[in-house]
């Protein structure tokens, strides 16, 4: 199997989800396929059909000569999955002419933000683009820093960068501080962020995949401490409308929303739903599809909009 525009990246998790599985259609001739339901009808029941090894395939360009955005083929792929658990009995009859009716199939409209984080969660690596692309660049880059090592700064280095990993904690005189991993296109280092010298300080937020502006004061060959973190708003929220229930259960699925936030942190603001357009925030969420689906499920609406 090739991909004409030589666009496949593999990263860590691509491997994880997909290496092994790859070894069942290594045989395969997929030189007639030209459409996406034409390649699930060759290999659904296959290793590589399980859903996390399908999204490992799609986000990392494997599957880019077929027509259709990996959002879309992953949609579609759902769908499919959704037609077998319903009837396993009936695969056949229900499955047979997949092509005929798969590539008809409408998929609901995915953001390309959603497409760049699940691009990140199932291959470990942006690949279409990075996510600062969705910013302005600024003048310098961790690079800056990690190539010119010193023990301050002054004036502090600004720069944006991409939060693969952010862990909060206290000192042993209870301030917070939190430890990051950060990246931006070329680089990626270890960073500490004190927050606040005051015991009363509030807990900082989770900026795990954010993209956030700082400054860097301080910087060694491995890692930098970095001040003054802010999260870049990038316009878009995600407006989460509720079936008519009772404030009881409401108030359930207000809670179970949170617990998924909390789980998956990220960029993107949950607002609940009201005339204009923007009520109480829920909290902050990784837009990529996987997480949405978990909200979604919970019998909830939820749409990306720009604010």
């Amino acid at each position: 199997m090739s991909n004409p525009s030589n666009t496949i990246v593999c990263g860590m998790l691509t491997l994880k989800h997909a290496g092994s599985s790859l070894e069942s259609i290594q045989d395969f001739d997929f030189s007639e396929v030209k459409t996406f339901g034409e390649f699930v009808r060759i290999i659904i029941d296959t290793d590589i059909a399980r859903i996390n090894s399908m999204r490992a395939l799609i986000y990392s360009g494997a599957l880019d000569f077929l027509p259709g955005s990996r959002g879309e083929k992953e949609g579609k792929f759902l769908a499919i999955q959704k037609e077998k658990t319903r009837d396993k009995n009936r695969k056949n009859k229900r499955l047979g002419p997949i092509d005929e009716w798969v590539d008809l199939y409408t998929c609901p409209g995915i953001h390309s933000i959603e497409e760049l984080a699940s691009e990140k969660l199932f291959t470990g690596l942006f690949i279409s683009k990075h996510m600062l692309d969705l910013v302005a660049a600024t003048q310098y880059g961790l690079s800056t820093a990690l190539q010119n090592p010193q023990e301050s700064y002054d004036p502090p280095i600004h720069i944006n960068a991409y939060v693969q990993k952010c862990e909060t904690m206290k000192t042993q005189k209870n301030f917070w501080f939190q430890k990051l991993i950060l990246e931006d296109k070329n680089e990626f280092c270890q960073a500490i962020y004190f927050h606040g010298y005051s015991q009363k300080t509030s807990k900082p937020r989770d900026v795990t995949n954010c993209i956030i502006k700082c400054n860097i004061t301080k910087c060694d060959e491995e890692s930098m401490v970095i001040a003054d973190i802010l999260p870049i708003d990038l316009k878009l929220f995600y407006s989460i409308t509720f079936p008519q229930k009772t404030k009881a259960k409401q108030k359930e699925l207000i809670k179970k929303i949170k617990d998924i936030c909390d789980d998956n942190p990220g960029m993107i603001p949950i607002h609940m739903s009201c005339e204009n357009g923007m009520g109480e925030i829920l909290g902050y969420v990784n837009p990529d599809i996987m997480t949405k689906s978990k909200i979604t499920k919970l019998g909830v609406e939820l749409t990306i909009k720009e604010s």
